[in-house]
C-alpha cells in the first residue's frame, strides 16, 4: 500500500493569532483581533463584565474551547469576566459587529452558562490544561461546532488538526525522558548535533546580517584569532570632549560606581561594558564577511535621550551620528562642558524584577527597591542608520522575499546548564536565562524557594526538561556588589554588601549574568531597510526582520508614526524570546527612579506595525497561590497582553497592526505576567491584523512556515513473486 500526500507550507504570519500552547482571551474592555485564529492547545474565551469579545475569521483549537474558566482555573463568574463572546457562523461573520448593537445574523454569542457551550464544561479540561474538579465533555459540542457555527469554530473532535514546524517531533514522552528540540530552537544559535531540518529552520542560518556577542571569542565564528572578533572593554567608557574621543580624566569619579568584582568567571577585571563582538553579513556570492571594525568605527555612543527622528527631543545622534550599534549613553548632565561621562545602556524591567504585583513589599514606592533580576543591559540598533548603511552596501545579499533579516544573540553572562538541557550536551550554552524559580506559590511575595522545593512548581518548567533550573542565578548582581554571599534575583540592590546604594546607582553599573537584551530605536515610518527588488505594492518599499534569542524592546513608533500606520511602510517582524513595547515617553533613568510604581512611568500614545513571534509564560493554578493575587494571576496575560508593557498607559492608545504568534515559552525573560500596580497599566487597545501578510510576496523576511501534510489517496501495489 502506498500513501500519496501533499505537503503545504503555511506561513505563520498569515494567521491573525497563532499559539503552540493554550491561548486565552479575557480583555477587560471591548476587544477583537482580525484574521484566522489557531491554537494547538486549549482556547479560553472570556470578556470583562458588560464587555464584548468578537472574532472575524475561522477559529481552531486542537484541544478544548473553554467558556467557563480562565486558563488559571479561576471561574469567569468569580474573576468578573462575564461579558459576551461572539463567533462567526458564516461568510461575513462578526465583521460588522458593533458593541451595543444587535449582532449580525452571521455572528453568534457562545454562552458560558445556562447552558455552558464550550467543548469542555463545568471546569473540566483535557491535558495540558489546568485541571479542576468535576465537569464533563459537552455532548452538544459536535452539533454546535459543525451545524450552528458551520465549521467556523472547530476543536480536535470536530476537525481542527495541529500545526508544527518541520523539525518538531510530536508524541514524545514527557520528562525526565530526553526532550527533542522544540520550536524555540529557531531563535537560538546552532549546535553541533543539529539535524539538517533544524539547521535549515534556525533564523541564524536564514539571516543576511548577524550581530553576535559572547564572553569568550571561541564562541564566535572563526574564533579568537579572527580580527573581526573584537573585545569591547578597551573601547568603552571613554570621554569625548568637543567631538574628539580620549580617555577619561584621571580624576573622574562617579558616586556609587562599584569596583570590579573578582568573582566574575570570564572577564576580570570587567569594564562597565565588555564582551566580544562580531558583526558579519552574507554577500551576493554566499560568503560571510566580517564588518565589526567598520560598524564600531561609526561610533557606539549616544546622548542620554533615545534617538527618534520623528520627534524633536533627540532627532539625531549628536555624539555618533551614523552609529548603528549603541553600547553606552552619556549621563544626564545639563552643564557637562561638551564632555561625556559614559553609562551602560541599562533599564529596569519591572516584569522581570518584581515577582508580585501586590503586597506592601512590592508596592512601596522606594527607589532602593530595584531587584537584581530586573536590571537589564541593552544593545541598541538604530534602524534608520542601518537603512543608510545598507543603501551604501549593495553587495549585502537580500532575503528571497525582499529586505533583510538581522540575527542578534547576546550571550554575555550566560552560563552552561549544570545538567543536560533538552538533550544538549553537558557544558554547552543553550541560550536561556537558567533561572526558573519565579512563582513560589507558597510565599505571597514569591521569594525563590528552590532549596526547600527543588522541583518545578506548576508554571516554572519553561525549558520543558522536568528540572527546576537555577544555575543562571549564580553570577547575578556582581556589578552591584563587592561580595558578601550569594545573590538571588529578587534581592534589593540597595542591600548588597559594599555595593550600589539604590536603583539610580544600579543604572550606571556593570550588569552580570544573563540579563541582556536588544532595543530597536529610530524605527519610525520610513526608516526600515529598503527592498532592493521591486515590491508588488508600491507603498510597501521596506522589509526587515529582527530575530533574537534575547528579549527585544521596541521604542515607538515603529514602522508607523503618531498618526498611525501609513505609507511608505514595510513588512516587518520581530521573532524573539520576548517582545516589550516602549512608548516614545520612556526614559531609562525613569525606570530606575520608579521601580515599583507604574504610575511614575507615564506612556504616550504610539503605533507599531510589525508581526510578533515571541514567547510567553506558562499558565498555573490561581487557587494554589498564597495571598490575594489578582484574578488573572496565573495566566499568561491573554492575547491582549501578549505584547509586554512596562509603562502607565492609562488613557493612552496603543495602536498595533500585525500578526501575533507564540510557538514557545520564554526561556530568557522568565518573569510571569502580572498587572496592574508595579509593572504597567493597560492602554486603550487598537489592534488589527495586517492584511499585507495575506500576500506571500509581502511577508516579512525569514517568516517561518508550518508543514501541513494532507493525505490525498492510497494506491495498492501488487508484486508478483
Amino acid at each position: 500500500m502506498e500513501r500519496n500526500v501533499e505537503v503545504a507550507l503555511i506561513p505563520v504570519f498569515q494567521f491573525g493569532v497563532l499559539s503552540q500552547s493554550d491561548l486565552s482571551y479575557f480583555a477587560g474592555s471591548d476587544f477583537k483581533f482580525d484574521g484566522r485564529v489557531h491554537t494547538n492547545g486549549n482556547l479560553f474565551l472570556a470578556a470583562g463584565a458588560a464587555k464584548n469579545l468578537w472574532f472575524t475569521g475561522p477559529v481552531r483549537a486542537v484541544n478544548d474551547v473553554v467558556r467557563d474558566t480562565l486558563a488559571n482555573g479561576r471561574a469567569v463568574t468569580a474573576s468578573g469576566h462575564t461579558g459576551a463572546v461572539y463567533l462567526p457562523t458564516g461568510t461575513g461573520g462578526c465583521d460588522a459587529f458593533v458593541p451595543g448593537n444587535a449582532a449580525p445574523a452571521t455572528c453568534r454569542a457562545l454562552s458560558y452558562n445556562n447552558p455552558d457551550e464550550g467543548s469542555s464544561i463545568n471546569g473540566t479540561l483535557q491535558p495540558p490544561g489546568i485541571p479542576t474538579a468535576g465537569g464533563a465533555a459537552n455532548a452538544n459540542w459536535s452539533s454546535l461546532s459543525r451545524s450552528v457555527y458551520n465549521g467556523m469554530v472547530l476543536n480536535g473532535l470536530t476537525g481542527a488538526s495541529p500545526l508544527h514546524l518541520p523539525f518538531v517531533k510530536i508524541n514524545v514522552p514527557p520528562p525526565p525522558a530526553p526532550q527533542p528540540p522544540g520550536p524555540i530552537e529557531i531563535i537560538r544559535r546552532p549546535q553541533p548535533t543539529d539535524s539538517a531540518a533544524l539547521a535549515q529552520s534556525r533564523l541564524f542560518s536564514k539571516a543576511q546580517i548577524r550581530v553576535l556577542l559572547s564572553d569568550d571569542p571561541s564562541e564566535l565564528p572563526s574564533g579568537a584569532n579572527d580580527p573581526e572578533n573584537i573585545r569591547l572593554g578597551p573601547l568603552m567608557g571613554q570621554e569625548t570632549r568637543n567631538g574628539s574621543p580620549s580617555d577619561r580624566d584621571k580624576d573622574w569619579s562617579e558616586q556609587s560606581l562599584v569596583p570590579p568584582n573578582p568573582a566574575y568567571p570570564a572577564l576580570n577585571p570587567p569594564p562597565i561594558v565588555d564582551g566580544w563582538l562580531r558583526v558579519e553579513y552574507l554577500d551576493n556570492g554566499g560568503n560571510w564577511v566580517g564588518v565589526t571594525d567598520q560598524w564600531l568605527a561609526l561610533g557606539f555612543s549616544r546622548p542620554a535621550q533615545i534617538i527618534d527622528s520623528e520627534h524633536a527631543v533627540m532627532p539625531t545622534n549628536s555624539v555618533n551620528p551614523a552609529a548603528i550599534l549603541l553600547f553606552q549613553e552619556s549621563r544626564n548632565c545639563a552643564l557637562c562642558n561638551n564632555s561625556y561621562n559614559w553609562y551602560p545602556i541599562n533599564i529596569y524591567d519591572t516584569r522581570e524584577g518584581n515577582l508580585r504585583d501586590s503586597g506592601s513589599i512590592w508596592t512601596t514606592n522606594t527607589t532602593s527597591f530595584c531587584r537584581v533580576g530586573g536590571v537589564f543591559n541593552l544593545v541598541e540598533i538604530d534602524v534608520k542608520n542601518l537603512q543608510a548603511w545598507l543603501q551604501g552596501h549593495p553587495n549585502v545579499k537580500e532575503d528571497p522575499n525582499g529586505g533583510y533579516l538581522l540575527y542578534f544573540s547576546d550571550r554575555r553572562g550566560m552560563l552552561s546548564p549544570t545538567g543536560p538541557a533538552n538533550g544538549t550536551p553537558l557544558g554547552i550554552k543553550v541560550g536561556e536565562y537558567g533561572f526558573e524559580d519565579v512563582i513560589n506559590e507558597g510565599d505571597p511575595n514569591g521569594k525563590p524557594n528552590s532549596a526547600a522545593i527543588p522541583t518545578p512548581e506548576p508554571g516554572e518548567d519553561v525549558s520543558g526538561d522536568g528540572l527546576l533550573q537555577t544555575y543562571g542565578g549564580t553570577n547575578l548582581g556582581l556589578g552591584f556588589s563587592t561580595g558578601g554571599g550569594a545573590i538571588t534575583p529578587d534581592e534589593k540592590v540597595g542591600t548588597l554588601s559594599g555595593g550600589a546604594s539604590g536603583c539610580a546607582a544600579t543604572r550606571k553599573n556593570w550588569v552580570s549574568g544573563a540579563r541582556h537584551g536588544v532595543r530597536l530605536i529610530n524605527g519610525t515610518l520610513g526608516n526600515l531597510p529598503l527592498r532592493k527588488t521591486a515590491s508588488p505594492d508600491p507603498n510597501n518599499t521596506q522589509a526587515f526582520t529582527l530575530a533574537s534569542e534575547n528579549p527585544v524592546y521596541v521604542s515607538g513608533n515603529f514602522n508607523a508614526n503618531d498618526v498611525g500606520v501609513g505609507d511608505p511602510h514595510g513588512s516587518a517582524a520581530i521573532i524573539a524570546d520576548a517582545v516589550t513595547l516602549l512608548s516614545n515617553a520612556w526614559t531609562d533613568d525613569n525606570s530606575f527612579a520608579n521601580p515599583v510604581s507604574a504610575a511614575g512611568r507615564p506612556a504616550a500614545s504610539g503605533n507599531f506595525r510589525v508581526a510578533i513571534l515571541a514567547g510567553k509564560n506558562m499558565n498555573f493554578p490561581w487557587a494554589a497561590v498564597s495571598g490575594t493575587p489578582a484574578s488573572d494571576f496565573g495566566t499568561d496575560g491573554g492575547l491582549q497582553n501578549f505584547l509586554r508593557l512596562l509603562e502607565n498607559w492609562t488613557g493612552q492608545t496603543l495602536g498595533y497592526r500585525g500578526s501575533l504568534v507564540s510557538l514557545y515559552y520564554s526561556n530568557y525573560a522568565t518573569g510571569v505576567f502580572k498587572c496592574c500596580n508595579t509593572v504597567y497599566k493597560a492602554p486603550i487597545r487598537n489592534f488589527s491584523f495586517d492584511t499585507d501578510f495575506q500576500n506571500f510576496a509581502l511577508l516579512p523576511p525569514g517568516t517561518p512556515n508550518f508543514e501541513d501534510v494532507v493525505n490525498v489517496g492510497f494506491r495498492q501495489i501488487f508484486d508478483r513473486r
